[in-house]
C-alpha cells in the first residue's frame, strides 16, 4: 500500500493495516432517548471542532404522486426561518461562527449537516435545534423557493444527460417514486400547507444525530439531551409504502427529441440489487472493470480508445434500500450514434458472458483498497458513511471491514454476479438528440416512443 496514503489515514484517526485491512473508527457510543430519537456520539480530537449529521428516514419516497419537489422544498425551508430567527438572521449567526448548516433531501432519506469549531459547539447545536424543531415556513420564503426551482428546471431541461436519466428512471421503475421526476407541474401543484403537512412527518422516531469532533463525549450528550430528548410529538408519522419492480422484457426504448443538440445521448438502464445484497462487492467489482474505472475500464478502452466513437463513457451501479439499478451512459457524434451503440451493447453481452480475468479483479480491488480510506478521511465523511450504512440495516463494524470483505471476493463470485445481473437482452434504452441527424439510426436499433425534451416525463 501506498506510503503516503498510510500517513495521511493515520493522521486522522484511523488507518488501513496491510495484514487485515480493518478500518479503525472512532469508538461511537449510542444511546435512544424516550422519544425515539437515536444518538451516536464520538470524540475525535484531531481538529478543533464538531461535525454533526442528522438522518431523518422521510424523503422523496414519502411525497404523494404529483407532487415531487415537495421533500426538497420543505427541507430547504427549514433554513429560512424559525421561531426566533428569520433566514437573514439565521444565515448571518451561521456565518458569524465560521461554521455551516446545510439540509438536503433524497428519496430515502433527508439530511442536516453541520460543522463548528470547538468553541462554538452549544452555539452550533441550539442553532440545528432552531431549524429542526421550530421553523416558520414563511409564505414569502416559500414563493421565492418554489421560483427558484421553477428556474432551475430550465437548466435541468437543457442537460440532456439528466433528461436521459429522468426518463430511463420512469421506464425502469414506471409510475412510482422511483420513477417520478419533479417537474413544472408537480411544483405548480404545491401550496405552503403541503410543506406544512410534509413537515409533521418530522418525528423523533425517525431521526438519527450523529456528533464527532473534538469535545467531552458526556457533554455533548447532556447537551443534545437538554434539547431534543424533550421532544414530543402526537403525530404518527407517515408510513411508507413498498414498491415491487418489474422485470423488464426484450428492449424498451424510448428517443427524446432535442433539436438544439448536435451530439446524441445514450443511457441504458436495468434493474440491479440493494445495497445491502450479498452480491454488493462481486457487482461493484465486475462494474469497476466493465465501465466505471475511468479509462482503465472496458467500456472506455473500445468505445473511445479503439472505437473513437466518444470523449467518454462510463457505467455505475446505484444501490438502495430494496432496489439498485446497472446504468451507462455516454454522448457521441450523430453519425456515430449507431455504431456506439452497438459497441455499448457488444460489451454489455462480452461482460455477461465472458470471463472477467484475475488481471483486471486485482486492479479493481487496488483501486478501492486506495480510493476507500481516502473517501473517509474527515470526521463529515465518517459522519456521513455511517447513517448511510444504517439506513441500509448495517453496522458500523460493516464498514470497518468493508475492504476485507472486498478483498475476499473471489475471482468466481464477481464472473457470476456479471453473468447474473447484466442482461444484454433485457435493458430500457433512452437516446436524447436532434431527430432529424439520428431518425435513421433509431429505426436501426428498435422500436422507440418519443417525447420532448421540455415535456414533462410520462
Amino acid at each position: 500500500m501506498n506510503r503516503m496514503i498510510i500517513i495521511i489515514i493515520t493522521i486522522i484517526g484511523f488507518l488501513v493495516a496491510d495484514e487485515n485491512l480493518k478500518l479503525d473508527f472512532p469508538s461511537f457510543e449510542e444511546f435512544i432517548f424516550e422519544n425515539g430519537l437515536k444518538v451516536l456520539i464520538a470524540e475525535h480530537h484531531e481538529q478543533p471542532a464538531a461535525f454533526f449529521n442528522i438522518r431523518i428516514d422521510i424523503g422523496g419516497l414519502d411525497v404523494p404522486f404529483g407532487k415531487e419537489g415537495l421533500n426538497s422544498v420543505a427541507f430547504d425551508l427549514l433554513k429560512k426561518g424559525t421561531e426566533k430567527y428569520t433566514a437573514d438572521e439565521l444565515s448571518a449567526a451561521i456565518d458569524a461562527t465560521g461554521g455551516s448548516i446545510s439540509t438536503g433531501s433524497q428519496l430515502g432519506y433527508s439530511t442536516i449537516r453541520a460543522q463548528f469549531l470547538k468553541e462554538d459547539i452549544e452555539l452550533g447545536l441550539n442553532l440545528i435545534a432552531e431549524i429542526l424543531l421550530k421553523p416558520t415556513f414563511p409564505e414569502n420564503e416559500y414563493k421565492l423557493a418554489i421560483k427558484q426551482y421553477k428556474e432551475g428546471l430550465k437548466t435541468w431541461y437543457s442537460d440532456p444527460g439528466s433528461v436521459a436519466s429522468a426518463h430511463a428512471n420512469k421506464l425502469l421503475y414506471g409510475d412510482n417514486p422511483m420513477g417520478n421526476q419533479q417537474t413544472l407541474s408537480s411544483l405548480k401543484s404545491l401550496v405552503l400547507n403541503d410543506v406544512l403537512t410534509f413537515y409533521k412527518n418530522i418525528i423523533p422516531s425517525k431521526i438519527t444525530l450523529l456528533a464527532i469532533g473534538d469535545f467531552e463525549a458526556e457533554n455533548i450528550k447532556t447537551l443534545v439531551e437538554s434539547l431534543f430528548a424533550p421532544w414530543q410529538s402526537n403525530e404518527s408519522g407517515i408510513k411508507r409504502v413498498s414498491h415491487v419492480n418489474q422485470e423488464i422484457e426484450y428492449l424498451r426504448f424510448r428517443f427524446v427529441e432535442n433539436p438544439e443538440l448536435e451530439q446524441a445521448t445514450v443511457q441504458i438502464k436495468q434493474l440491479g440489487i440493494p445495497f445491502n445484497s450479498q452480491d454488493f462487492w462481486a457487482l461493484r467489482l465486475a462494474n469497476y472493470i466493465f465501465g466505471g474505472g475511468s479509462f482503465s475500464s472496458r467500456l472506455m478502452e473500445v468505445v473511445r480508445s479503439d472505437g473513437g466513437k466518444t470523449y467518454g463513457i462510463y457505467s455505475w451501479c446505484e444501490y438502495n434500500k430494496n432496489y439498485g439499478s446497472i446504468n451507462i451512459k455516454t454522448s457521441t457524434r450523430s453519425d456515430e450514434l449507431l455504431n456506439t451503440y452497438k459497441l455499448i451493447t457488444q460489451e454489455l453481452d462480452h461482460i455477461a458472458n465472458h470471463t472477467i480475468t484475475e488481471e483486471e479483479l486485482e486492479k479493481a480491488k487496488s483501486y478501492y483498497k486506495g480510493n476507500i480510506p481516502l473517501s473517509l478521511e474527515s470526521p463529515a465523511s465518517i459522519a456521513g458513511r455511517i447513517l448511510h450504512y444504517q439506513y441500509h440495516g448495517l453496522s458500523i463494524e460493516d464498514i470497518e471491514n468493508q475492504l476485507i470483505q472486498m478483498d475476499n471476493t473471489t475471482l468466481e463470485e464477481v464472473n457470476a454476479a456479471a453473468s447474473q445481473y447484466y442482461d444484454p437482452d433485457n435493458y430500457v434504452l433512452v437516446i436524447v438528440g436532434k431527430s432529424e441527424a439520428i431518425r435513421d439510426s433509431l429505426s436501426q436499433i428498435g422500436k422507440f416512443d418519443e417525447a420532448f425534451y421540455k415535456d414533462d416525463v410520462k
